[in-house]
């Protein structure tokens, strides 16, 4: 098994009798996990301080027992990424953090084969605006390195998508695709 070493926004705190005691930036959280199958004292103190902990429902599905501000939504870095983290209907926050080994090994071979991408990819969203599309269309949006977003807010639902990656040796890759957007 791998580890990841680069976390300093995520740190898995402990766990016990079925759940996980997690520190999302400086937010503190309990969530369940069935793969949490032993059962030990739980002396790390922020067990009874956390944010928040996540109920799950016989019926399927749970909710979030507050017991501290949380925001709706808030930041957490990885290296040179970020990501957007909040609380789902069913536990999750948007985010795996043991994927991070993966996301270091896609880097490291990228780096090895000696082409880094020269820019970041960014949602930009193309002139036609949301409300010029009717209804029955679907609003087109442009991913494209080192663009910003642009013309109106990106709302719930599916988009089109096109992606051009430019490479440091001058080759250009091109994905096309869709991407559902979730608030």
């Amino acid at each position: 098994m791998r580890l990841s070493e680069h976390w300093q926004d995520y740190e898995l705190l402990d766990t016990s009798s079925g759940e996980r005691l997690e520190r999302w930036g400086d937010i503190i959280l309990i969530r369940p996990d069935p793969q949490i199958i032993w059962t030990t004292e739980k002396k790390n103190p922020l067990w009874r301080s956390a944010h928040a902990r996540y109920h799950r429902s016989n019926k399927g599905g749970g909710y979030w027992e507050t017991y501290k501000k949380v925001p709706d939504r808030w930041t957490i870095g990885y290296r040179e990424l970020t990501f957007n983290i909040k609380p789902m209907g069913f536990k999750h926050t948007g985010v795996f953090p043991e994927q991070a080994v993966n996301w270091d090994f896609a880097a490291e071979k990228i780096r090895q084969a000696n082409r880094p991408l020269r820019g970041m990819l960014k949602l930009k969203l193309l002139r036609k605006t949301i409300k010029d599309l009717g209804p029955e269309k679907v609003p087109v949006v442009g991913l494209e390195a080192g663009t910003t977003l642009s013309g109106q807010p990106l709302r719930q639902g599916t988009y089109v998508y096109h992606a051009r990656v430019s490479h440091a040796d001058g080759t250009v890759q091109s994905y096309r695709g869709t991407l559902t957007l979730i608030r």
